[in-house]
């Protein structure tokens, strides 16, 4: 039986800002509840955050920094993002698919992971706006290029030869053929994609007493954000 965690549970207190001092908003209050305008007592120390329309502030600098988008690329058309599926067991993949793999033999990451190679086809960008979290910028983008077009799962006018708009939908795509036990398909790319780690370089002797391959030569692209 599920059981909610109790340190989970958030207040939500209506506030309003006069002259830089953050108060209650009592008219937005039940009538029932009165907690005058300073906020509520707290034990220790709690963090939060604080939304308001963005047209209120007033300083053009603070605005640029809090509302302003930047735009950076990370990589070039051409370059090599690599998504991780997870394959668990055999019976949980399609004869060809199981085909395709042992063909390519593509690297491992983690116990069950591989990593499929999705090929660039634009420049791929990350967008900040404020201080929200960065997302990936629409970037064509083509699934390997000597995946068979019998593979499961795929639509029958599926071409997997021309690009997609996202890397969001390639993952998608293989991982409607790779992932079959998955009863849905989304998956953050942040977290399931990858690039190599130009930098990395291994000890021979670790290399040696390891079994499987090491995880630190791949890089999340969440590490960019």
């Amino acid at each position: 039986m599920f059981q909610p965690d109790p340190d989970k549970k958030t207040i939500q207190v209506p506030v309003q800002i006069e002259d830089g001092s953050v108060q209650i908003d009592t008219d937005a209050l039940p009538e029932d509840i009165d907690l005058g305008e300073d906020l509520p007592s707290v034990d220790g120390s709690a963090k939060g955050v604080l939304r308001f329309p963005a047209k209120a502030l007033s300083d053009e600098e603070e605005h640029e920094e809090l509302v302003g988008t930047e735009t950076e690329k990370l990589f070039s058309a051409g370059d090599t993002v690599w998504l991780k599926m997870r394959v668990k067991r055999r019976e949980d993949l399609s004869q060809p698919a199981a085909e395709y793999l042992k063909h390519v033999d593509p690297p491992r990451h983690g116990k069950h992971g591989v990593l499929l190679r999705v090929r660039l086809k634009e420049d791929l960008h990350l967008r900040r706006r404020g201080l929200k979290k960065a997302e990936l910028v629409r970037c064509g983008c083509l699934l390997p290029e000597d995946l068979p077009e019998e593979l499961e799962r795929l639509p029958d006018d599926f071409d997997p030869t021309e690009p997609l708009p996202t890397l969001h939908q390639a993952f998608m795509r293989l991982s409607e053929v790779f992932e079959r036990h998955r009863d849905t398909h989304n998956g953050n790319v942040f977290k399931k994609g990858f690039v190599e780690n130009e930098n990395y370089e291994e000890d021979p002797v670790e290399a040696l007493l390891r079994e499987e391959e090491s995880n630190i030569k791949w890089m999340k692209l969440d590490n960019f954000r």
